[in-house]
């Protein structure tokens, strides 16, 4: 795993703030980073984990150490849930560190729930000087997605066509742009 540069930033903000949330586009590595970071992890776009979230709320808002909420946006409930566990203790800075894709269905309920209590931090996929041994042209060929071709380029171009068909076909729809139709299939060069 390579250390982010990002990591020492979201730990001093979860020093100084009630929560965080990590954002950036999906495959980043966000998850990764949090998970370095230790704490309690709930993937919310699972329902398996939804559920146990629900089920020990009580207990989980009073978890001395951090709790990881990744896929913050698939479960819009925990926002309010969030705001009233923030409000019941607002002296206890870095409980709370939430992921989620840089969407607007999130940064909505950030805003809307949120505001005041929170500190985001964005994280991009790899830049060049993070990537140790990669080349200006590695990375412009490759970019930065560890899985598309930073760590190994064995994924280039394939993995890149994937994820930008996956994104058109999911993500714009949910953001309020529809792919044109019969257009089902993005090509990189």
């Amino acid at each position: 795993m390579i250390d982010r540069a990002l990591a020492p930033l979201v730990r001093d903000r979860l020093a100084r703030h009630l929560a965080v949330a990590l954002v950036g586009p999906r495959q980043a590595g966000k998850a990764t980073l949090a998970r370095g970071l230790g704490g309690v992890y709930f993937d919310l776009g699972q329902p398996g984990d939804r559920t146990r979230l629900d089920v020990e709320w009580e207990r989980v808002a009073r978890e001395p150490g951090l709790v990881v909420l990744d896929e913050a946006q698939a479960w819009p409930d925990v926002f309010a849930r969030l705001r009233g566990a923030i409000d019941a203790d607002r002296k206890r800075h870095g409980r709370f560190l939430l992921l989620g894709s840089v969407s607007p269905s999130l940064m909505t309920q950030v805003s809307e729930s949120l505001a005041g209590r929170l500190s985001l931090v964005e994280l991009t996929p790899f830049p060049l000087w993070e990537l140790p041994g990669a080349t200006p042209a590695d990375h412009w060929l490759h970019g930065g997605y560890p899985d598309g071709g930073a760590l190994d380029p064995s994924g280039f171009p394939g993995w890149q066509e994937d994820y930008l068909a996956l994104l058109a076909q999911r993500d714009l729809p949910t953001w309020g742009s529809l792919p044109s139709p019969g257009r089902s299939t993005v090509y990189c060069a």
